[in-house]
């Protein structure tokens, strides 16, 4: 029975893959995620299969010229294949990147890719042009809109994406060239880079401090009163796992799979800091997230209620991110290193030789580094108690 638009869109994945033959040898295999058409031919006395294209980058009608054109071929004596079979649609070839890409990168920042391409890609005329046939202005086709309403931000990050994608096609489809290299001096002028803030009234983070310290003993204030003394990124901090703290060599290792970087990261846990993590373990029985979720079951923390926590605390803008950025500060204030800094931050290290060193060889001086921090957070507090202090005997 010959194959239709229709039919191929009532089809259904039913637990295993299957296939639906054509006509000459044309089939469509139905599997979990794709719908794919093949063409299984003889040639010189070999049976052969080739596939065509991912259904519905690639319509029925198209499968079936391609199939013409391979049957014609074998009647006339020449190559089955005319054409390039790398040369796929864009839309095939940017969900094979993004699948690719969702064990390259960071789940979070996956995430973030994901919603772009899913919003701003996934739904333009981009994805059933082959690839080797968009043009320039095809993308600047979805990157004008968004430039018009002022969303260069937006604008840059699809722009990126789509030219990984062309890159990822070069390396692995035989593609020639990316269209987006024309668009390399398109101007986002108006794109501003904005830092996250970072606490420089010394009172004002003594201050917040002593608020984090009076709270109470839940999962929400308990990370809230870990993250100035070890500094780390809100998913780190989330996810934390009792099976990552070493309590015999006070450090806490965080595996490669959940670091920005791709590589383990390891922290030397100042006196403070152990103090909260061992109570933490000791309230969620020695097993599980260090910061359970009370709402949802085998679930840590969510960003929200640990940010609606602290804005409740503060009187300024703040972010989770904002002690990062203080510690950056204050430590290089103190006097230590900018590489050591870095290497604590989980930064890229740009000095190559320094990028080379073991990073578990610099974990004498990191725990010194922390502890003189952990101790200087506690003076900053001190100093605001003592303060506030002397303010009420005085009244």
């Amino acid at each position: 029975m010959a194959l239709t638009e229709a039919k191929i869109r009532k089809l259904q994945f039913n637990g295993k893959n299957y296939k639906v033959a054509d006509a000459y040898g044309l089939y469509l295999l139905v599997a979990k995620k794709s719908k794919r058409f093949y063409c299984r031919y003889t040639h010189r006395k070999k049976q052969c299969e080739v596939a065509l294209g991912q259904w519905p980058f690639l319509k029925l009608e198209d499968a079936r010229k391609k199939v013409f054109a391979i049957r014609t071929n074998l009647a006339n004596n020449q190559p089955p294949l005319p054409y390039k079979i790398s040369d796929k649609c864009f839309g095939e070839v940017a969900e094979e990147f993004m699948e690719h890409l969702s064990n390259q990168v960071a789940f979070s920042t996956f995430r973030n890719l994901q919603r772009k391409y899913n919003r701003y890609i996934k739904p333009s005329h981009l994805m059933s042009i082959r690839i080797s046939e968009v043009s320039t202005q095809d993308i600047l086709k979805i990157l004008s809109p968004l430039r018009k309403e002022h969303k260069n931000t937006q604008a840059a990050k699809v722009k990126s994406l789509i030219s990984r994608t062309f890159r990822y096609a070069i390396e692995h489809h035989g593609i020639e060239h990316d269209p987006t290299f024309l668009l390399a001096r398109l101007n986002f002028s108006d794109t501003r880079t904005t830092h996250h803030p970072h606490i420089g009234d010394k009172f004002a983070l003594g201050k917040l401090l002593a608020d984090i310290d009076a709270l109470d003993f839940s999962s929400v204030s308990d990370a809230l009163r870990l993250l100035p003394y070890v500094f780390v990124r809100f998913n780190e901090l989330a996810a934390a796992r009792v099976e990552e703290f070493d309590l015999e060599d006070n450090i806490w290792q965080i595996s490669s799979e959940r670091m920005k970087q791709r590589r383990i990261h390891w922290i030397p846990l100042p006196k403070q800091a152990l103090t909260i993590v061992k109570r933490r373990i000791a309230a969620v029985d020695n097993d599980g997230f260090l910061f359970p979720s009370i709402y949802r079951n085998n679930a840590c923390i969510s960003r929200s209620a640990l940010m609606k926590q602290l804005k409740g605390l503060c009187d300024f803008y703040i972010c989770l991110h904002s002690f990062r950025s203080t510690a950056s500060t204050i430590l290089h204030e103190l006097g230590f290193h900018s590489d050591l800094i870095e290497l604590q931050l989980s930064h890229k290290i740009r000095n190559s030789v320094a990028a080379s060193y073991n990073f578990a060889t610099f974990l004498d001086e990191r725990r010194e580094m922390l502890q003189v921090y952990a101790d200087y957070l506690d003076s900053l507090k001190a100093d605001y108690l003592k303060n506030k202090s002397n303010k009420n005997n005085v009244l």
